[in-house]
């Protein structure tokens, strides 16, 4: 990473998702940025034994809030449970989100994680200007 970096919070320590269904952060506003450098960390997933599921996407689009799912693209999931990882993105689109998808368990429709993700977002140097 040759730009400067600026410290990003996309879900804060320790955000909890209770209940089926999709989760998104708000869109960022990316264009400036080249890329990011993002920690992702969850917990264990209440309901996994009885068949709950757990997916996160980092994603980027042209548009903040298009008509489809289908608009997005995703850079990046993680479906690890008890774990953190590091991802390095790269942008190419305008806004950047995170998508969380909580799917319960047939038994007794529980489904519940917590998690975060934090990171860096690297500046994009303009053509011909010298690193920082």
């Amino acid at each position: 990473m040759n730009g400067e970096l600026l410290p990003l919070v996309m879900i804060p320590r320790f955000t909890s998702y209770v209940g089926e269904g999709t989760y998104t952060t708000v869109p960022l506003e990316i264009s400036e940025f080249e890329g990011a450098a993002i920690e992702f960390w969850r917990g264990h997933l209440a309901g996994k034994a009885q068949g709950a599921t757990f997916a996160a996407y980092l994603e980027e689009a042209f548009e903040a809030s298009p008509p489809t799912l289908a608009d997005w693209t995703t850079l990046a999931s993680t479906t690890a449970d008890n774990a953190s990882n590091l991802y390095q993105v790269a942008f190419s689109q305008r806004y950047f989100r995170i998508r969380i998808v909580l799917v319960k368990d047939a038994t007794n429709g529980l489904a519940a994680i917590t998690c975060w993700a934090a990171g860096t977002l690297e500046r994009r140097i303009p053509p011909g200007a010298a690193p920082e």
